[in-house]
C-alpha cells in the first residue's frame, strides 16, 4: 500500500514538473537543435548579415507556444432552474403538512426546544475582578 501511494506521489510530482518546464521548451528545442534550426530552418539563412542564427524560429515557436496557452475557454454549460426543485415543501412531504391544513408557517414549532436559549445565550458577559 505505501509503495502504491509513493507511485502517485511520483506521478503528481512528475505531471506538475513537466507543467512548469512546458513554457522553457521551446528554449531548450533551440539551444539542442540549435545547428539544425540555423542550417535548414531559419527564414534569413540566406542573408548571413543579419546574424539571426534561427532566432526567427525561436520566435515562431514562441509564438505558437503563447497562442495555445490563451486558447478560449469553453463557458460553462448553463442550467435551466425551470427543471429543478427550487423549495423543499414540493420535495419533503412532511414539511407540506402544515401547508395543507392552512397556517401559516410551513414548518411546525416546538416552543420548548426554543424556551430556555434566550437567557442561556443572551446574556452579559461575566467579568471577574
Amino acid at each position: 500500500m505505501q509503495q502504491s501511494i509513493r507511485y502517485v506521489q511520483l506521478l503528481w510530482v512528475f505531471l506538475y514538473l513537466t507543467g512548469m518546464i512546458r513554457p522553457v521548451l521551446p528554449y531548450v528545442e533551440y539551444a539542442v537543435n540549435k545547428s539544425y534550426i540555423v542550417q535548414y530552418l531559419c527564414e534569413n539563412r540566406d542573408k548571413p548579415r543579419l546574424k539571426c542564427d534561427g532566432k526567427c524560429y525561436l520566435a515562431k515557436q514562441l509564438k505558437v507556444a503563447q497562442s495555445s496557452n490563451n486558447e478560449p475557454v469553453e463557458e460553462t454549460p448553463s442550467v435551466d432552474l425551470r427543471e429543478y426543485p427550487y423549495a423543499l415543501m414540493e420535495v419533503i412531504p412532511s414539511l407540506n403538512y402544515h401547508k395543507e391544513r392552512g397556517d401559516q408557517s410551513t414548518l411546525p414549532h416546538n416552543p420548548s426546544i426554543t424556551e430556555g436559549t434566550k437567557t442561556a445565550v443572551f446574556r452579559p458577559p461575566i467579568f471577574l475582578s
